[in-house]
């Protein structure tokens, strides 16, 4: 941001884990758009957490991603200090992307032997640290954050009407080898129970608690990123008891929606019916007396329907969802499995709740009420080490939609 403070020019921006969070070893996702402008140099890196007592480049550096002024160039590089040689060594490779200003896939994947850095699931970087005369990969690091104004790389000629700048981080998760997601515990992160915290949820003549019980009446619609609690997450399980109202004339959904499909429009929530991403806990429809559950991704879907079960029952939902698979249960029955494979659209992206009853009929003349004796969705902390995204993050919760590192003052 052009803004002068004390004697300096310019404003900027940076986030710190140095106090946080520290890790050795793992697999790091992002998903980030980059600012672009003469003069701008965005970055996610890392840094040896034992800088202060070794200095650099002792301490080792990691860029998983930087960028200069306006090109769509990301360079992924290496710094660290070469005990054979006595001095500053580094290792670098760079990689087209199409608009950097846009959303892209970062990774990272850290062992023993080697480190590499993925963009949009092509690998651009690979160095073989088990080889390198330096043992500074065997330690602690800390993630770091930023948007510099200027300096020796892009140099100090700034487009001043291109301010303000932001980068947009829509989620970082860090995660650890030897974590088991099946049999680990896992933390309750939301409930729909206002013995358990505060009711979140304003009632209203459709959508409200009576005896503990919640309902939603009439043809309504309830969507989770306008509450407090849980707005979006990616992986984990919900437990929920629900009777559905399977009528002549009504469709009733549960479902989970694809974060870049909802958006405000002028201050309205909205949906933007061309984005794929979309997961079907559990729908009934036109008195059929049949479950339908699945999901829908950019290319392709797969439903499965069972009639063992009566929707306006109370029936007992378990929904499953990790790094491979999708399964549904009713009553400790499985009713529904996917293998995610490539499905990137249920890997790379969070999820919205989104609850809804509709007329498939315009003479029906019932009035439809889904009834949640429980609703609770857990995650398993460990899978997620960190995550910079709305979804009962360890370190971090942040805003509805993505984190935004407006150009603030670089005083970390």
């Amino acid at each position: 941001m052009k803004e002068k403070i004390l004697n300096n020019e310019y404003t900027s921006a940076r986030i710190i884990t140095k106090t946080a969070f520290k890790f050795t070893y793992g697999y790091i996702k992002s998903r980030i758009k980059l600012p672009k402008g003469k003069g701008i140099w965005p970055a996610f890196w890392m840094l040896g957490s034992n800088i202060d007592e070794v200095s650099w480049p002792k301490c080792g550096e990691i860029d998983i991603i930087e960028a200069i002024n306006d090109d769509d160039v990301i360079y992924n590089t290496l710094h660290w200090f070469d005990d054979g040689t006595q001095g500053h060594a580094e290792y670098g490779k760079n990689y087209n992307v199409v608009n950097r200003d846009d959303f892209h896939i970062y990774e990272l994947l850290w062992d023993e032997s080697s480190i590499a850095v993925y963009i949009d699931n092509v690998q651009t970087y690979i160095i073989d640290i088990a080889n390198i005369a330096t043992n500074a990969f065997t330690k602690e690091f800390f993630l770091i954050l930023n948007v510099a104004v200027g300096g020796n790389w892009p140099g100090f000629d700034i487009d001043d009407t291109k301010f303000p700048l932001e980068m947009v981080v829509d989620y970082i998760e860090v995660y650890q080898k030897n974590q088991n997601y099946k049999h680990t515990p896992k933390s309750l992160i939301f409930e729909l129970a206002p013995q358990i915290k505060p009711w979140s949820i304003e009632n209203t003549d459709n959508i409200f608690l009576k005896d503990d019980i919640f309902h939603l009446k009439d043809f309504s619609s309830f969507w989770l990123p306008n509450t407090q609690g849980l707005p979006c997450f990616k992986y984990g399980q919900i437990k929920m008891t629900v009777s559905l109202p399977d009528k002549q004339g009504i469709s009733t959904k549960i479902y989970l929606f694809k974060r870049d499909k909802f958006n405000y429009v002028n201050g309205q929530p909205t949906m933007n019916t061309e984005v794929k991403g979309e997961i079907a806990i559990v729908t009934a429809k036109d008195g059929l007396h049949q479950i339908v559950a699945g999901c829908v991704w950019n290319g392709g879907y797969y439903y499965k329907t069972t009639k063992d079960y009566d929707p306006n029952d109370y029936i007992d939902y378990l929904f499953k969802w990790d790094l491979k698979f999708i399964t549904i249960y009713a009553n400790d029955v499985e009713i529904y499995k996917i293998d995610l494979g490539p499905l990137s659209d249920f890997k790379d992206y969070y999820y919205f709740l989104y609850f809804l009853n509709e007329k498939t009929s315009s003479s029906s003349s019932t009035t439809p009420e889904i009834l949640m004796k429980e609703f609770k969705v857990y995650q398993n902390e460990k899978d997620i080490i960190i995550g910079l995204a709305e979804s009962g993050s360890i370190l971090f919760k942040l805003n509805i939609w993505v984190l935004i590192l407006l150009v603030l003052l670089n005083y970390l």
